[in-house]
Protein backbone atom coordinates (compact mmCIF):
# COMPACT_ATOMS: atom_id res chain seq x y z
CA UNK A 1 0.00 0.00 0.00
CA UNK A 2 1.32 3.16 -1.01
CA UNK A 3 2.45 5.96 2.06
CA UNK A 4 0.36 9.32 1.89
CA UNK A 5 2.16 11.55 4.53
CA UNK A 6 1.25 15.21 5.66
CA UNK A 7 3.56 16.86 8.36
CA UNK A 8 2.57 19.07 10.62
CA UNK A 9 4.35 20.86 13.69
CA UNK A 10 2.31 21.99 17.04
CA UNK A 11 4.15 24.99 17.78
CA UNK A 12 4.74 25.96 22.07
CA UNK A 13 5.75 29.53 23.20
CA UNK A 14 9.18 28.37 24.25
CA UNK A 15 9.82 27.48 20.25
CA UNK A 16 9.52 23.78 21.19
CA UNK A 17 6.80 21.37 19.26
CA UNK A 18 6.19 17.59 18.09
CA UNK A 19 6.39 15.47 15.90
CA UNK A 20 4.05 13.07 14.45
CA UNK A 21 3.04 10.97 11.84
CA UNK A 22 0.55 8.00 11.04
CA UNK A 23 1.41 5.95 7.73
CA UNK A 24 -1.19 4.81 5.24
CA UNK A 25 -3.45 8.06 6.32
CA UNK A 26 -6.34 8.70 3.29
CA UNK A 27 -5.41 11.51 1.51
CA UNK A 28 -8.77 13.68 2.89
CA UNK A 29 -11.49 13.40 5.19
CA UNK A 30 -13.74 15.54 6.91
CA UNK A 31 -12.69 16.62 10.38
CA UNK A 32 -13.28 14.13 13.57
CA UNK A 33 -12.31 16.42 15.80
CA UNK A 34 -11.46 13.97 18.12
CA UNK A 35 -8.37 12.42 19.82
CA UNK A 36 -5.39 12.72 17.55
CA UNK A 37 -4.94 9.67 16.95
CA UNK A 38 -7.98 9.10 14.81
CA UNK A 39 -7.72 12.20 12.76
CA UNK A 40 -7.50 11.45 9.17
CA UNK A 41 -4.87 12.82 6.87
CA UNK A 42 -5.80 16.20 6.18
CA UNK A 43 -4.16 16.72 2.53
CA UNK A 44 -5.76 17.44 -0.44
CA UNK A 45 -5.48 16.69 -3.82
CA UNK A 46 -6.29 18.50 -6.48
CA UNK A 47 -9.13 17.01 -8.89
CA UNK A 48 -7.68 16.40 -12.28
CA UNK A 49 -11.43 17.82 -13.89
CA UNK A 50 -11.47 21.19 -12.35
CA UNK A 51 -8.19 22.25 -12.90
CA UNK A 52 -7.41 22.90 -16.89
CA UNK A 53 -4.38 24.39 -16.38
CA UNK A 54 -1.70 22.43 -13.71
CA UNK A 55 0.89 23.12 -12.63
CA UNK A 56 3.91 21.08 -13.02
CA UNK A 57 7.16 20.02 -11.06
CA UNK A 58 10.28 22.42 -11.49
CA UNK A 59 12.64 21.13 -13.93
CA UNK A 60 15.10 21.13 -11.64
CA UNK A 61 13.43 19.01 -8.88
CA UNK A 62 13.64 15.31 -8.25
CA UNK A 63 11.08 13.53 -9.86
CA UNK A 64 8.60 11.97 -6.97
CA UNK A 65 7.90 8.26 -6.14
CA UNK A 66 4.54 7.55 -7.32
CA UNK A 67 4.56 5.06 -4.38
CA UNK A 68 3.98 7.98 -1.95
CA UNK A 69 1.66 10.07 -3.24
CA UNK A 70 -2.30 9.95 -1.46
CA UNK A 71 -4.78 8.16 -3.42
CA UNK A 72 -7.07 10.78 -5.10
CA UNK A 73 -10.17 7.94 -4.36
CA UNK A 74 -9.72 9.05 -0.84
CA UNK A 75 -11.10 12.34 -1.36
CA UNK A 76 -14.35 13.20 0.14
CA UNK A 77 -17.34 14.92 -2.43
CA UNK A 78 -18.71 16.50 0.48
CA UNK A 79 -21.21 19.33 -0.14
CA UNK A 80 -21.46 21.52 2.93
CA UNK A 81 -23.09 24.64 1.65
CA UNK A 82 -26.43 25.41 1.69
CA UNK A 83 -28.99 26.31 -1.49
CA UNK A 84 -27.81 30.14 -2.16
CA UNK A 85 -31.67 30.59 -2.32
CA UNK A 86 -31.71 29.97 1.36
CA UNK A 87 -28.95 32.39 2.13
CA UNK A 88 -30.32 36.32 3.39
CA UNK A 89 -28.97 38.90 1.05
CA UNK A 90 -26.88 41.38 3.29
CA UNK A 91 -25.45 43.98 1.08
CA UNK A 92 -22.56 44.46 3.69
CA UNK A 93 -18.93 45.20 3.42
CA UNK A 94 -16.34 42.46 4.79
CA UNK A 95 -15.42 43.71 8.18
CA UNK A 96 -13.00 41.22 9.51
CA UNK A 97 -10.65 43.86 10.51
CA UNK A 98 -10.99 45.91 7.23
CA UNK A 99 -9.54 48.91 7.10
CA UNK A 100 -12.13 49.88 4.30
CA UNK A 101 -14.69 52.74 4.98
CA UNK A 102 -18.39 51.63 4.78
CA UNK A 103 -20.30 54.44 3.11
CA UNK A 104 -23.29 53.04 1.62
CA UNK A 105 -21.91 50.19 -0.18
CA UNK A 106 -19.17 52.15 -1.17
CA UNK A 107 -15.79 50.95 -1.15
CA UNK A 108 -13.15 53.11 -0.19
CA UNK A 109 -9.47 51.53 -0.82
CA UNK A 110 -7.90 54.86 -0.11
CA UNK A 111 -8.59 54.35 3.54
CA UNK A 112 -6.86 50.79 3.79
CA UNK A 113 -3.99 52.26 2.09
CA UNK A 114 -3.38 54.61 4.70
CA UNK A 115 -4.25 52.59 7.50
CA UNK A 116 -1.74 49.43 5.88
CA UNK A 117 1.07 50.21 8.43
CA UNK A 118 -1.25 49.62 11.14
CA UNK A 119 -3.53 47.29 10.33
CA UNK A 120 -0.44 45.10 8.95
CA UNK A 121 2.29 45.58 12.41
CA UNK A 122 3.39 42.32 14.58
CA UNK A 123 1.25 43.19 17.84
CA UNK A 124 2.21 39.42 18.57
CA UNK A 125 2.88 35.81 18.14
CA UNK A 126 -0.23 33.22 17.06
CA UNK A 127 1.06 29.84 18.89
CA UNK A 128 -0.02 26.78 17.11
CA UNK A 129 -1.86 25.15 20.34
CA UNK A 130 -1.80 21.71 20.21
CA UNK A 131 -5.35 19.55 21.27
CA UNK A 132 -7.24 16.68 20.78
CA UNK A 133 -9.80 18.75 19.28
CA UNK A 134 -6.87 20.04 15.92
CA UNK A 135 -8.47 19.26 12.33
CA UNK A 136 -4.88 19.79 11.51
CA UNK A 137 -3.53 15.85 10.85
CA UNK A 138 -1.33 14.62 13.44
CA UNK A 139 0.68 11.76 12.54
CA UNK A 140 3.19 9.21 15.23
CA UNK A 141 7.07 8.88 14.57
CA UNK A 142 10.02 10.62 12.61
CA UNK A 143 10.17 11.22 9.63
CA UNK A 144 10.37 8.08 7.01
CA UNK A 145 13.35 7.95 5.12
CA UNK A 146 11.20 8.09 1.58
CA UNK A 147 9.85 11.12 2.56
CA UNK A 148 13.11 12.82 3.11
CA UNK A 149 14.82 14.61 0.34
CA UNK A 150 17.26 11.70 -0.56
CA UNK A 151 20.44 12.22 0.72
CA UNK A 152 19.69 15.74 1.56
CA UNK A 153 21.20 17.96 4.87
CA UNK A 154 20.33 20.91 6.24
CA UNK A 155 22.41 23.03 6.18
CA UNK A 156 21.30 26.53 4.80
CA UNK A 157 18.61 28.51 7.13
CA UNK A 158 17.35 31.69 6.85
CA UNK A 159 19.55 34.40 7.47
CA UNK A 160 18.05 35.70 10.49
CA UNK A 161 18.26 35.53 14.29
CA UNK A 162 16.55 33.56 16.96
CA UNK A 163 14.59 35.40 19.34
CA UNK A 164 15.42 33.54 23.02
CA UNK A 165 12.77 34.68 24.73
CA UNK A 166 10.02 33.50 21.83
CA UNK A 167 12.48 30.36 20.36
CA UNK A 168 11.19 32.39 16.41
CA UNK A 169 13.12 34.03 14.25
CA UNK A 170 13.28 37.65 14.66
CA UNK A 171 11.03 40.03 12.34
CA UNK A 172 12.81 41.96 9.55
CA UNK A 173 11.52 44.85 7.55
CA UNK A 174 9.66 43.98 4.97
CA UNK A 175 10.42 44.57 1.55
CA UNK A 176 10.44 48.79 0.22
CA UNK A 177 8.74 48.98 -3.35
CA UNK A 178 8.47 52.32 -4.80
CA UNK A 179 5.75 53.02 -7.20
CA UNK A 180 3.83 55.81 -9.21
CA UNK A 181 0.57 53.13 -9.45
CA UNK A 182 -2.14 54.99 -7.18
CA UNK A 183 -4.85 52.43 -5.47
CA UNK A 184 -7.45 53.41 -6.55
CA UNK A 185 -11.43 53.43 -5.44
CA UNK A 186 -13.76 50.93 -6.35
CA UNK A 187 -16.64 53.59 -7.14
CA UNK A 188 -20.35 52.56 -7.30
CA UNK A 189 -20.56 52.04 -11.09
CA UNK A 190 -17.77 49.37 -11.07
CA UNK A 191 -19.23 47.89 -7.38
CA UNK A 192 -22.36 47.40 -9.20
CA UNK A 193 -20.90 45.38 -12.36
CA UNK A 194 -19.22 43.40 -9.74
CA UNK A 195 -22.24 42.22 -8.04
CA UNK A 196 -24.14 41.91 -11.13
CA UNK A 197 -21.15 39.86 -12.40
CA UNK A 198 -21.55 37.44 -9.17
CA UNK A 199 -24.55 38.20 -7.19
CA UNK A 200 -24.66 35.30 -5.26
CA UNK A 201 -20.85 35.39 -3.95
CA UNK A 202 -22.23 38.74 -2.33
CA UNK A 203 -24.77 36.95 -0.52
CA UNK A 204 -22.88 33.61 0.26
CA UNK A 205 -19.68 35.56 1.79
CA UNK A 206 -20.66 38.96 3.52
CA UNK A 207 -20.13 39.94 6.08
CA UNK A 208 -16.77 37.93 7.29
CA UNK A 209 -16.74 37.72 11.28
CA UNK A 210 -14.47 39.93 13.10
CA UNK A 211 -12.85 36.87 15.19
CA UNK A 212 -10.87 34.97 12.37
CA UNK A 213 -7.68 35.87 10.48
CA UNK A 214 -8.98 34.47 7.59
CA UNK A 215 -11.89 35.76 5.60
CA UNK A 216 -14.89 33.72 6.93
CA UNK A 217 -18.44 34.37 7.13
CA UNK A 218 -19.32 32.25 10.37
CA UNK A 219 -23.25 31.88 11.68
CA UNK A 220 -23.83 28.67 14.03
CA UNK A 221 -23.23 25.57 12.39
CA UNK A 222 -21.89 27.49 8.97
CA UNK A 223 -19.33 28.88 7.61
CA UNK A 224 -18.29 30.10 4.49
CA UNK A 225 -14.40 31.12 3.97
CA UNK A 226 -12.62 32.67 1.11
CA UNK A 227 -8.05 32.55 0.95
CA UNK A 228 -6.49 35.12 3.01
CA UNK A 229 -3.64 34.84 0.30
CA UNK A 230 -3.21 34.86 -3.38
CA UNK A 231 -0.32 33.36 -5.19
CA UNK A 232 -0.02 34.82 -8.32
CA UNK A 233 2.20 33.24 -11.25
CA UNK A 234 2.04 31.12 -13.90
CA UNK A 235 2.71 27.69 -15.12
CA UNK A 236 5.88 26.08 -14.69
CA UNK A 237 6.92 28.37 -12.56
CA UNK A 238 8.19 26.14 -9.51
CA UNK A 239 5.17 27.03 -7.85
CA UNK A 240 4.22 23.47 -6.84
CA UNK A 241 6.93 22.74 -4.64
CA UNK A 242 6.73 26.13 -2.66
CA UNK A 243 2.90 25.75 -2.17
CA UNK A 244 3.34 22.69 -0.63
CA UNK A 245 6.30 23.76 1.61
CA UNK A 246 4.47 26.78 2.56
CA UNK A 247 1.78 24.40 3.59
CA UNK A 248 3.74 22.46 5.98
CA UNK A 249 3.49 25.29 8.54
CA UNK A 250 0.55 24.41 10.67
CA UNK A 251 -0.96 27.69 10.75
CA UNK A 252 -1.16 27.44 6.99
CA UNK A 253 -4.76 24.90 6.43
CA UNK A 254 -3.95 22.88 3.59
CA UNK A 255 -6.19 23.29 0.82
CA UNK A 256 -6.29 22.56 -2.86
CA UNK A 257 -3.79 24.22 -4.74
CA UNK A 258 -5.27 25.53 -7.88
CA UNK A 259 -9.09 25.82 -7.45
CA UNK A 260 -9.23 27.68 -10.54
CA UNK A 261 -12.65 28.69 -9.66
CA UNK A 262 -12.09 32.68 -10.19
CA UNK A 263 -11.12 32.06 -13.76
CA UNK A 264 -12.32 29.25 -15.30
CA UNK A 265 -15.73 28.30 -13.67
CA UNK A 266 -18.13 30.38 -15.54
CA UNK A 267 -21.23 30.22 -13.13
CA UNK A 268 -18.76 30.48 -10.27
CA UNK A 269 -20.21 27.86 -8.24
CA UNK A 270 -20.21 28.38 -4.12
CA UNK A 271 -20.46 24.66 -3.78
CA UNK A 272 -17.54 23.96 -5.94
CA UNK A 273 -15.24 26.58 -4.92
CA UNK A 274 -15.91 25.51 -1.06
CA UNK A 275 -15.15 22.14 -1.74
CA UNK A 276 -11.11 23.30 -1.65
CA UNK A 277 -12.26 24.86 1.99
CA UNK A 278 -14.70 21.88 3.15
CA UNK A 279 -12.04 20.42 5.55
CA UNK A 280 -11.29 24.04 6.60
CA UNK A 281 -14.97 25.06 6.97
CA UNK A 282 -16.18 22.01 8.87
CA UNK A 283 -13.57 22.34 11.64
CA UNK A 284 -14.89 25.82 12.27
CA UNK A 285 -18.47 24.81 12.35
CA UNK A 286 -16.90 21.86 15.17
CA UNK A 287 -15.96 25.29 16.84
CA UNK A 288 -13.63 22.75 18.88
CA UNK A 289 -9.81 23.54 17.80
CA UNK A 290 -8.59 26.64 19.82
CA UNK A 291 -6.53 27.11 16.60
CA UNK A 292 -9.77 27.92 14.53
CA UNK A 293 -9.34 31.50 14.57
CA UNK A 294 -5.88 32.00 13.61
CA UNK A 295 -5.29 29.66 10.68
CA UNK A 296 -4.78 31.63 7.06
CA UNK A 297 -5.68 29.81 3.77
CA UNK A 298 -4.37 30.40 1.10
CA UNK A 299 -5.29 30.20 -3.38
CA UNK A 300 -2.04 28.68 -5.98
CA UNK A 301 -4.08 28.78 -9.29
CA UNK A 302 -1.80 29.89 -12.28
CA UNK A 303 -4.22 31.52 -14.10
CA UNK A 304 -4.96 34.39 -11.62
CA UNK A 305 -2.03 36.56 -12.35
CA UNK A 306 -3.31 36.93 -15.77
CA UNK A 307 -6.37 35.18 -17.13
CA UNK A 308 -9.59 37.48 -17.22
CA UNK A 309 -11.22 35.86 -20.22
CA UNK A 310 -14.64 35.01 -18.18
CA UNK A 311 -15.17 38.67 -17.21
CA UNK A 312 -13.67 39.94 -20.49
CA UNK A 313 -17.02 37.70 -22.20
CA UNK A 314 -19.45 39.18 -19.22
CA UNK A 315 -18.45 42.61 -20.30
CA UNK A 316 -18.66 42.16 -23.94
CA UNK A 317 -22.02 40.65 -24.16
CA UNK A 318 -23.17 43.68 -21.80
CA UNK A 319 -21.51 45.70 -24.04
CA UNK A 320 -19.72 47.65 -20.89
CA UNK A 321 -16.91 50.33 -22.24
CA UNK A 322 -13.48 50.30 -22.71
CA UNK A 323 -12.43 46.57 -22.61
CA UNK A 324 -12.04 45.03 -20.21
CA UNK A 325 -14.01 46.85 -17.97
CA UNK A 326 -14.16 44.67 -14.77
CA UNK A 327 -10.84 42.47 -13.43
CA UNK A 328 -9.99 39.46 -11.34
CA UNK A 329 -8.34 41.79 -9.32
CA UNK A 330 -11.29 44.61 -8.84
CA UNK A 331 -13.28 41.52 -7.66
CA UNK A 332 -10.80 40.23 -5.05
CA UNK A 333 -10.34 43.58 -3.67
CA UNK A 334 -13.95 44.18 -3.52
CA UNK A 335 -14.58 41.23 -1.28
CA UNK A 336 -11.27 40.41 0.84
CA UNK A 337 -9.95 44.16 0.57
CA UNK A 338 -7.06 43.03 3.07
CA UNK A 339 -5.96 40.66 1.07
CA UNK A 340 -2.12 39.21 0.78
CA UNK A 341 -0.76 39.18 -2.68
CA UNK A 342 2.34 37.11 -3.70
CA UNK A 343 3.83 37.29 -6.87
CA UNK A 344 6.14 34.56 -7.75
CA UNK A 345 7.96 35.37 -10.97
CA UNK A 346 10.05 33.07 -13.29
CA UNK A 347 12.22 34.28 -16.22
CA UNK A 348 9.92 34.84 -18.62
CA UNK A 349 11.33 33.26 -21.69
CA UNK A 350 12.68 29.89 -19.25
CA UNK A 351 9.08 29.63 -17.94
CA UNK A 352 7.62 30.01 -22.02
CA UNK A 353 10.17 27.35 -22.96
CA UNK A 354 9.00 25.18 -19.85
CA UNK A 355 5.56 25.39 -20.70
CA UNK A 356 6.26 25.01 -24.01
CA UNK A 357 7.47 21.15 -23.56
CA UNK A 358 5.09 20.66 -21.14
CA UNK A 359 2.16 21.49 -23.77
CA UNK A 360 3.30 20.10 -26.26
CA UNK A 361 5.57 17.05 -25.20
CA UNK A 362 9.02 17.94 -26.32
CA UNK A 363 9.18 19.34 -29.94
CA UNK A 364 11.91 21.08 -31.82
CA UNK A 365 13.56 23.78 -30.95
CA UNK A 366 12.63 25.15 -34.67
CA UNK A 367 9.22 24.18 -33.64
CA UNK A 368 9.08 26.50 -30.69
CA UNK A 369 11.20 29.06 -32.77
CA UNK A 370 8.51 28.82 -35.73
CA UNK A 371 5.42 28.91 -32.54
CA UNK A 372 7.14 32.48 -30.74
CA UNK A 373 7.04 34.06 -34.19
CA UNK A 374 3.65 33.02 -35.16
CA UNK A 375 2.39 34.75 -32.11
CA UNK A 376 4.99 38.05 -31.89
CA UNK A 377 3.39 38.95 -35.39
CA UNK A 378 -0.40 38.27 -33.82
CA UNK A 379 0.43 40.58 -31.08
CA UNK A 380 2.41 43.33 -33.46
CA UNK A 381 -0.64 43.24 -35.78
CA UNK A 382 -3.49 43.77 -32.66
CA UNK A 383 -1.03 46.60 -31.62
CA UNK A 384 -1.53 48.64 -35.23
CA UNK A 385 -5.52 48.94 -33.72
CA UNK A 386 -4.97 48.40 -30.09
CA UNK A 387 -2.66 49.77 -27.18
CA UNK A 388 -0.43 46.96 -25.65
CA UNK A 389 -3.00 45.97 -22.52
CA UNK A 390 -5.69 45.34 -24.59
CA UNK A 391 -3.88 43.33 -27.49
CA UNK A 392 -2.37 41.52 -24.17
CA UNK A 393 -5.85 40.90 -22.61
CA UNK A 394 -7.77 40.12 -25.90
CA UNK A 395 -5.11 37.22 -26.87
CA UNK A 396 -4.39 35.82 -23.63
CA UNK A 397 -8.06 33.84 -22.97
CA UNK A 398 -6.63 30.86 -21.06
CA UNK A 399 -5.17 28.99 -24.76
CA UNK A 400 -2.32 27.64 -23.66
CA UNK A 401 -0.77 28.18 -27.19
CA UNK A 402 -0.91 31.69 -26.46
CA UNK A 403 1.10 31.41 -23.31
CA UNK A 404 3.86 33.91 -24.81
CA UNK A 405 1.73 36.89 -23.10
CA UNK A 406 1.96 35.30 -19.44
CA UNK A 407 5.30 36.63 -19.74
CA UNK A 408 4.13 40.57 -19.95
CA UNK A 409 4.40 40.51 -16.07
CA UNK A 410 4.02 43.95 -15.61
CA UNK A 411 0.73 44.72 -17.42
CA UNK A 412 -1.17 42.20 -15.04
CA UNK A 413 1.00 43.57 -11.70
CA UNK A 414 -0.02 47.01 -12.86
CA UNK A 415 -3.72 46.12 -12.83
CA UNK A 416 -3.73 44.69 -9.39
CA UNK A 417 -1.22 47.24 -7.49
CA UNK A 418 -4.24 49.75 -9.12
CA UNK A 419 -6.41 47.86 -6.43
CA UNK A 420 -3.36 46.76 -3.11
CA UNK A 421 -1.77 49.04 -1.61
CA UNK A 422 2.24 47.36 -1.44
CA UNK A 423 2.13 47.15 2.16
CA UNK A 424 -0.13 43.69 0.75
CA UNK A 425 2.04 42.83 -1.70
CA UNK A 426 5.32 40.59 -1.90
CA UNK A 427 7.61 40.00 -5.18
CA UNK A 428 9.44 36.38 -5.17
CA UNK A 429 11.71 35.15 -8.27
CA UNK A 430 11.21 31.76 -8.72
CA UNK A 431 14.92 31.53 -10.05
CA UNK A 432 16.03 31.78 -6.47
CA UNK A 433 13.68 29.13 -5.03
CA UNK A 434 15.55 26.99 -8.20
CA UNK A 435 18.71 28.14 -7.06
CA UNK A 436 18.58 27.23 -3.11
CA UNK A 437 17.20 30.27 -1.64
CA UNK A 438 14.37 28.24 -0.38
CA UNK A 439 14.88 28.91 3.53
CA UNK A 440 14.57 32.96 3.13
CA UNK A 441 11.92 32.61 0.81
CA UNK A 442 10.03 30.72 3.41
CA UNK A 443 10.60 32.84 6.22
CA UNK A 444 10.02 35.88 4.05
CA UNK A 445 6.41 34.51 3.30
CA UNK A 446 5.37 33.45 6.31
CA UNK A 447 6.01 36.65 7.88
CA UNK A 448 4.59 38.53 5.24
CA UNK A 449 1.52 36.58 6.15
CA UNK A 450 2.18 37.36 10.00
CA UNK A 451 3.26 33.74 10.52
CA UNK A 452 6.01 32.76 13.38
CA UNK A 453 8.60 29.75 12.67
CA UNK A 454 10.69 28.30 14.72
CA UNK A 455 14.20 26.63 13.85
CA UNK A 456 13.23 23.43 14.19
CA UNK A 457 9.62 23.92 11.94
CA UNK A 458 12.02 25.22 9.40
CA UNK A 459 14.54 22.02 9.30
CA UNK A 460 11.88 19.86 8.93
CA UNK A 461 9.83 21.66 6.11
CA UNK A 462 13.09 22.29 3.85
CA UNK A 463 13.99 18.61 4.72
CA UNK A 464 10.48 17.06 3.82
CA UNK A 465 10.56 16.20 -0.26
CA UNK A 466 6.98 17.70 -0.93
CA UNK A 467 6.81 16.75 -4.39
CA UNK A 468 6.87 12.74 -2.79
CA UNK A 469 4.11 12.94 -0.32
CA UNK A 470 1.80 15.74 -1.27
CA UNK A 471 1.09 15.72 -5.25
CA UNK A 472 -1.64 13.65 -6.61
CA UNK A 473 -0.74 10.87 -9.33
CA UNK A 474 -1.43 12.94 -12.22
CA UNK A 475 1.50 15.26 -11.67
CA UNK A 476 3.63 12.28 -10.67
CA UNK A 477 2.79 10.69 -13.86
CA UNK A 478 3.21 13.95 -16.19
CA UNK A 479 6.65 14.20 -14.33
CA UNK A 480 7.96 11.17 -14.92
CA UNK A 481 7.20 11.31 -18.59
CA UNK A 482 8.84 14.51 -18.67
CA UNK A 483 11.62 14.90 -21.86
CA UNK A 484 14.79 16.76 -21.73
CA UNK A 485 14.71 20.04 -23.25
CA UNK A 486 16.90 20.76 -26.01
CA UNK A 487 18.58 24.28 -26.02
CA UNK A 488 16.55 26.72 -27.40
CA UNK A 489 17.98 28.45 -30.81
CA UNK A 490 20.13 31.84 -29.87
CA UNK A 491 17.87 33.45 -32.61
CA UNK A 492 14.53 32.92 -30.51
CA UNK A 493 16.17 33.94 -27.47
CA UNK A 494 16.77 37.27 -28.60
CA UNK A 495 13.65 37.43 -29.99
CA UNK A 496 11.69 37.01 -26.87
CA UNK A 497 14.43 39.38 -24.99
CA UNK A 498 13.22 41.91 -26.71
CA UNK A 499 9.93 41.04 -26.46
CA UNK A 500 10.36 40.85 -22.65
CA UNK A 501 12.55 43.55 -21.75
CA UNK A 502 10.16 46.55 -21.06
CA UNK A 503 7.93 44.88 -18.68
CA UNK A 504 11.34 42.99 -16.93
CA UNK A 505 12.54 46.60 -16.74
CA UNK A 506 9.31 48.04 -14.87
CA UNK A 507 9.40 45.21 -12.26
CA UNK A 508 12.87 46.71 -11.56
CA UNK A 509 12.19 49.85 -11.33
CA UNK A 510 9.08 48.65 -8.76
CA UNK A 511 10.60 46.64 -6.72
CA UNK A 512 14.57 48.03 -7.02
CA UNK A 513 15.43 44.77 -7.42
CA UNK A 514 17.28 44.19 -10.48
CA UNK A 515 17.13 40.31 -10.61
CA UNK A 516 13.98 41.08 -12.55
CA UNK A 517 16.04 41.98 -15.76
CA UNK A 518 16.71 38.20 -15.74
CA UNK A 519 20.62 38.96 -16.57
CA UNK A 520 21.76 35.75 -13.96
Amino acid sequence: MGLSVSIQFASTHTGTRDLHMRHDAPAQQPCSCTAPESIPNKESIPNKESIPNKESIPDNEAKPNKELTPDKKAIPNKELIPDKESIPNKESIPNNNSSVSQLDARIDTRGASLSAEAHFSKTGHYVFQKSKYTCSTIIEGNIPEQAKRHGYVVKNYPHANIDQSTGFYEWSSRDKYTSTIAVEEIDEELLAKIKEYIPHIWSAYWPFSPDYRNPCRVEPGKAHCLPYFHILTGAKSGSTDFWYSLQQHPMLFTTHKEPHWWTRDKKHSIKLYEKSFGHFQECIEKGKDPNNHNYVTGDSSTSSLWDNHLTIEWSEEKGLGKYPTVLLADIIRALTPNARIIFLLRNPIERLYSDYYYIYGGRSAQSFDALVKKYLNIFNDCLKREDERTCAYRLNRGNAGNSIFVGLYMIYVRDWLRRFPLEQVLFLRSDDWFKGQKPDMLLKTYHFLDIDVTKDEMRDILTIDTLKITIGKENVLRSSGRKKKNPMLPSTRQLLEKFYEPSNRALVELTGNDGFLWKD
